[in-house]
């Protein structure tokens, strides 16, 4: 897939990274070009360039584009330009990087809802993990309810786990049980990753194995 990342700030040049990782083509955009400098040689493509300006439009390849991350922090009038002048690319999600709570709200009362708050995300992965001392990460369905991943505790090691038995004890539904393994990437250099369990694996839990649930946040932490 193709992106357009504006803004190579910490945020910008994170997401531009790792969406370059995961095999798509990652157009960044700054008008700092320090900052396009250091990060030209990890992604796709990496352009100077103001894009509050409409005719920067013509210097971006956006046939077959996929999604644009606005990453800009901090002057929410700045941000709300190039949105504005984003829109002009059809097709395209646009995402909007926000900073604060009044941000957001200004966005969202402009019908804007495809919101990155990675301050607030960061905040709440924090105090999760303060709680749930197996939390590894979550995902925020509603205000409620998260689809998370933990490891297992020490008190299910062994213990042959089903998909019915879990929703009954702990309220909770089963998604997935992760379990590590080595395996080798292009050049060949080994390093753990995790991958889902079959029906056909072994499913008595194991240390190191990542439980994937869905249930209420309650639910999760007393799990």
């Amino acid at each position: 897939m193709r992106y357009i990342i504006v803004g190579l700030g910490k945020l910008g040049s994170v997401l531009a990274e790792e969406f370059t990782q995961m095999g798509n083509e990652v157009i960044g955009v700054d008008k700092d070009m320090d900052k396009v400098e250091k990060i030209k040689s990890r992604i796709s493509t990496a352009i100077c360039l103001n894009v509050t300006d409409e005719t920067a439009l013509s210097v971006l390849p956006t046939k077959g584009l996929y999604a644009i991350i606005i990453t800009i922090s901090g002057d929410i009038g700045q941000c709300l330009t190039v949105y504005t002048v984003m829109k002009k690319i059809k097709d395209a999600k646009i995402y909007v990087r926000v900073s604060d709570q009044v941000q957001e709200a200004i966005m969202k009362s402009l019908g804007i809802s495809d919101i990155l708050f990675p301050e607030k995300e960061a905040s709440r992965k924090y105090a999760m993990s303060l709680e749930i001392p197996t939390f590894k990460s979550s995902f925020k369905v509603d205000n409620d309810h998260f689809v998370a991943e933990l490891f297992v505790p020490e008190g299910l090691i062994g213990y042959q786990i089903k998909s019915d038995e879990l929703l009954k004890k702990s309220k909770l539904s089963l998604i997935a049980v992760k379990r590590p393994k080595s395996v080798k990437n292009e050049l060949g250099i080994s390093h753990l990753d995790y991958i889902c369990l079959t029906p056909e694996d072994d499913w008595k839990l194991q240390k190191k194995d990542i439980i994937v649930v869905y249930g209420h946040y309650d639910d999760i932490r007393n799990f």
